[in-house]
């Protein structure tokens, strides 16, 4: 388990911290990576940026990228902790369907959940 260990290294070190992590895990096991998820404004700001240590956040993507191409198997994503309700926007019953939705995109865009992990087997 690394809980917010990736975003504290330079991008060019990724890789191999992660092929790292493959060569002393065990056969099948398993590989969990939890970050701060770079989508949520509200995490980048309330705690990202806040420690002058981070590096560079971490697009899930990209990290699934690099754990299949040094050739980690069954790669899932969760989501985890979302924003706050006293932060996100409000979505109360409206006769406008159309503006209810437009304010549940912007809450998606804006208020993203705040981390992920990742776990891929060996």
């Amino acid at each position: 388990m690394c809980s917010h260990v990736i975003e504290h290294l330079p991008h060019y070190r990724w890789y191999e911290f992660l092929r790292l992590c493959k060569k002393v895990l065990i056969q099948e096991g398993n590989l969990i990576i939890e970050t701060l998820n770079p989508r949520s404004l509200y995490g980048l700001i309330e705690w990202y940026w806040k420690d002058p240590t981070h590096q560079h956040p971490v697009y899930p993507e990209y990290l699934q990228y690099l754990m299949e191409i040094i050739g980690f198997n069954n790669i899932t994503i969760t989501y985890l902790t979302p924003v706050p309700s006293n932060v996100a926007l409000l979505t109360e019953q409206q006769d406008n369907q159309v503006y209810e939705e437009n304010i549940n995109r912007l809450n998606t865009f804006l208020h993203d959940t705040i981390e992920y992990y990742m776990v891929a087997n060996k």
